[in-house]
């Protein structure tokens, strides 16, 4: 998905050199629709602040060493440019100097974040107001009776100089600083915050891997709901909390593996709440997997092990079993299985390997679905159910109406996206209903994961405004289930 920058070049560049009247208003509409660069330099700001008091904290307390891991300190870590720098998660320290360097280095590169982020987006208002006051002047051309040829080079040459100066230079330097504090804070926390999420012995390119995106814009191997609910349990809160010897256990077993993947792997397991005993007998399996012939050892592919966010376009399957055609009643119950088994590693993984061949363990999930939650194809309430009764988080259901409007559900979308949590939706007719995933977004634009397309097409981009109209890939949105907690 091109960033804003590169929406405006790509505006810029389509630009004719002796446009019509016509093509140069066009020009400017469409540059005015791109929205800012997104964040709020405000919010950063309070989150350097805080990042630099826990600094100070951790300074004043005397933080133990690395092998003391049931203390854990907040700290904050930040996407991609497109999104606002301040979603906090909890790692686990090195040293009391480590973390109160690297905290410290963290408020600074937040700092800097809000500065030109500020800069950056008053330099694209500017812009703005520009392209709005040669719109408006464009508007006055149209009947005016003589050549106006002349008139319109010129607005060309004003147009072109605003988009280049003024807003793909802006848009470039707020994804920039972006990008430079993601990249700070990735190396800092490697230090000082890799306690529990990675190994000494582990690659220093390879830290944080669990909760950094792809450089190409993949989602984190660990969501931030799954970070934090694997905290909870380490640090003895939550529903199905460790007890101090469980965690002591666990923290000196994933310290010791090198494998980003495997580390991936036990912590979505805890955060999905089984047992050490549990986790063992995936990591057996894991092992097994990465002992075959096709892997001879090396790390397991991850559109092996996770069916959305490490979904490959190339591959045919998922862990052992192949996609097949499903049966049209099975629609709903896929999206279920497949967000389950993302979610749910221990399962997902645990099944690959049954002791009765042949087996699909796919299909097996879906029929078990089926029996649970409702024969046939699942109504829009028993999918709700079935989605709580697998993951958890509180999934509403809502009917699109006039009155319960997908504009109105967009917020609370993004917001289930920003914390690794999936968003169903049913589109269609009545007689005729395809379920969908969405799994991911970038800025307004939404990523939809549709599991029984063609393998090359299951997943492409939505525009917000397509969405809120309810079209997705030409087909009217019915209802959407979104989580809640």
């Amino acid at each position: 998905m091109p960033n804003r920058s590169e929406r405006l070049q790509k505006i810029l560049d389509d630009l004719p050199e002796r446009p019509t009247l016509g093509q140069l208003s066009d020009t400017v509409a469409s540059a005015l629709a791109l929205e800012p660069p997104p964040g709020d330099p405000d919010a950063i700001n309070s989150a350097a602040q805080e990042c630099q008091q826990w600094a100070a904290d951790v300074d004043d307390a005397g933080m133990q060493l690395k092998q003391q891991a049931t203390a854990h300190i907040p700290t904050v870590w930040v996407s991609t440019a497109a999104r606002n720098a301040s979603a906090l998660i909890s790692l686990a320290a090195t040293s009391a100097g480590d973390a109160h360097d690297a905290l410290s280095q963290g408020a600074t590169a937040l700092r800097a974040l809000a500065d030109t982020l500020h800069t950056a987006q008053g330099n694209y208002r500017n812009g703005i107001a520009t392209l709005q006051s040669i719109q408006q002047w464009l508007a006055s051309l149209t009947h005016v009776p003589v050549d106006v040829s002349g008139a319109l080079a010129e607005g060309r040459t004003e147009v072109a100089d605003t988009l280049s100066r003024g807003l793909i230079a802006a848009a470039k330097q707020a994804e920039d600083a972006g990008q430079r504090a993601a990249r700070t804070l990735r190396d800092q926390m490697g230090k000082a915050g890799a306690g529990q999420l990675s190994s000494s012995r582990m690659d220093p390119a390879d830290r944080l891997v669990l909760t950094s995106p792809g450089a190409d814009g993949t989602a984190a191997l660990l969501p931030p709901y799954q970070a934090a609910a694997a905290n909870d349990r380490l640090q003895g809160r939550g529903p199905h909390p460790l007890s101090a010897s469980d965690s002591a256990d666990f923290v000196s077993w994933v310290g010791g593996i090198s494998d980003p993947v495997e580390t991936a792997l036990l912590y979505k397991g805890l955060a999905a709440g089984a047992s050490l005993d549990d986790l063992r007998r995936m990591d057996d399996e894991y092992h097994r997997m990465k002992a075959s012939y096709d892997w001879s050892g090396k790390p397991v592919a991850l559109d092996k092990l996770a069916p959305l966010t490490g979904y490959d376009p190339a591959s045919t399957s998922y862990g052992l079993g192949s996609w097949f055609a499903y049966d049209p009643r099975d629609d709903a119950a896929t999206t279920v299985m497949l967000a389950w088994n993302e979610a749910d590693p221990v399962h997902g993984i645990g099944n690959q390997h049954p002791d009765t061949v042949p087996y699909d363990p796919i299909q097996a999930d879906i029929n078990w679905i089926h029996e649970k939650y409702g024969d046939g194809p699942l109504t829009d309430q028993q999918l709700t159910n079935a989605l709580n009764g697998q993951l958890g988080g509180n999934y509403q259901n809502l009917a699109v109406s006039s009155s319960t409007t997908l504009q109105d559900q967009l917020p609370g979308v993004t917001r289930a996206l920003d914390s690794g949590r999936v968003v169903s939706v049913t589109a269609g007719s009545p007689t005729d209903q395809h379920h969908l995933l969405i799994i991911g977004h970038d800025g307004p634009n939404l990523k939809v994961f549709d599991p029984n397309a063609p393998t090359h097409e299951r997943v492409y981009w939505v525009s917000s405004e397509d969405f809120t109209s309810g079209n997705v890939q030409g087909a009217p949105v019915t209802s959407i289930r979104v989580p809640h907690g």
